[in-house]
């Protein structure tokens, strides 16, 4: 589709050039013909006035003697008499007459009938009239109407120069266009089939755990009561994956909207802190809170707790004895700080952090963080991470206006 409208771009100007070119030959044939019939030309900035043009080189009627121009005659439909020479200083040049008189001497030219001459600049539309020339041999009529239809022609011309090379720039654009969308395409293609490529995999590792257990029950291997903590586990985490595919899934196609209603921050981070202190203890890390004063805006609850929740999630996964917790009012902004003593991470592993399933040094990230930062977009806050003082620090910025 882009390359057809290219086409038609570029062909526009030569298709305004061609109306505009019959549009002068209809202009300048009626201005003849209107002439010939004996039609009233009334002068006007729109209005071709034709001449009436004396084919021989003899005597003129109403003229002086010797030859020279004498008053006009056809006053009725403003036409004049005119010699070559005085056609020639006016600028119509000797090859015109040359084919004029060539059409008429070969009978090519007949009486009354309109003919073209065009080379390209000038244009001149013409046609025979009156009685025979008895000072030539073969008597062929002895003047001629005609119309200069030049200064439309390169009027036309002109429009043409301006808008063809507007045209060309326009192709150029659109082709430029046409490629960054079709490398967009292919570039979204690509992240699809690599985003449930990476979901399958992180499925099909709890998923083993689960199959494997199961076949140890039924071969009497595993006793059950060993078995069902384990699956109970992985069985959350295909849950808790499956959610948040689903949760993506619904942000990337512009379904979730956020809502706007009045909720304290503070309770937020203080839920989202009880909820993963079991994984904490577990790993035997330390959740160290301060959040010293209540937190209100007008946002999504629901939002903002996923977030933090993620958030944390993460620090856990990759604290190595302690997670830092805090929340404050910094300006117009609530600020919400989780910081997580593990690796350091590089530049680069700081630069992908958010990215679907990113593989960092750590490990997966998953896509907990991913949804956390289209969540974040969302609620019209900001997301970052930074590296400070040895620790992992995950920032998120909310407008604290309610």
């Amino acid at each position: 589709m882009a390359r057809i409208i290219q086409v038609v771009l570029l062909l526009t100007p030569l298709a305004v050039l061609g109306i505009q070119w019959v549009a002068i030959q209809s202009q300048g044939t009626q201005a003849v013909q209107g002439a010939l019939d004996g039609s009233l030309w009334t002068d006007g900035p729109e209005t071709v006035q034709p001449m009436s043009v004396s084919l021989s080189y003899g005597t003129l009627p109403g003229a002086t003697e010797g030859g020279s121009f004498g008053q006009a005659v056809n006053q009725e439909n403003y036409l004049e008499w005119v010699t070559w020479s005085q056609m020639s200083s006016a600028g119509y040049y000797p090859p015109f007459w040359l084919s004029v008189h060539a059409a008429v001497e070969k009978g090519e030219a007949q009486p009354n009938h309109v003919r073209c001459f065009f080379d390209g600049t000038w244009v001149f539309f013409y046609a025979v009239e009156g009685s025979p020339n008895p000072k030539q041999s073969n008597c062929v009529p002895s003047q001629m109407i005609v119309a200069n239809m030049s200064p439309e022609w390169t009027m036309a011309v002109r429009s043409f120069c301006l808008y063809a090379p507007v045209a060309a720039m326009l192709g150029v654009i659109l082709q430029l266009i046409a490629k960054r969308i079709t490398v967009q395409a292919l570039e979204a293609d690509r992240a699809t089939r690599e985003f449930f490529a990476n979901a399958s995999h992180e499925l099909k590792t709890p998923l083993t755990a689960i199959e494997g257990y199961v076949d140890g029950m039924a071969a009497g291997v595993i006793a059950p009561e060993d078995a069902q903590p384990v699956i109970e586990r992985e069985v959350g985490r295909v849950k808790k994956l499956v959610n948040q595919i689903l949760a993506l899934s619904k942000a990337d196609a512009g379904a979730q909207k956020a809502v706007r209603e009045p909720v304290d921050l503070r309770e937020v981070v203080t839920d989202a802190l009880a909820d993963v202190a079991p994984e904490a203890d577990k790993r035997g890390l330390a959740l160290d809170a301060d959040l010293p004063m209540p937190l209100p805006l007008a946002s999504d609850e629901a939002l903002l707790y996923g977030i933090v929740s993620n958030l944390l999630s993460n620090a856990v996964r990759h604290g190595a004895t302690e997670v830092r917790v805090t929340a404050r009012r910094e300006g117009e902004a609530l600020r919400v700080t989780v910081a997580n003593d593990g690796q350091p991470l590089s530049d680069d592993a700081l630069a992908h952090l958010f990215d679907r399933f990113y593989t960092g040094p750590g490990g997966n990230t998953g896509i907990g963080l991913a949804l956390a930062l289209e969540h974040t977009r969302l609620v019209g806050g900001t997301l970052t991470a930074a590296q400070e003082d040895g620790r992992t620090v995950l920032t998120l910025e909310v407008p604290a206006k309610r």
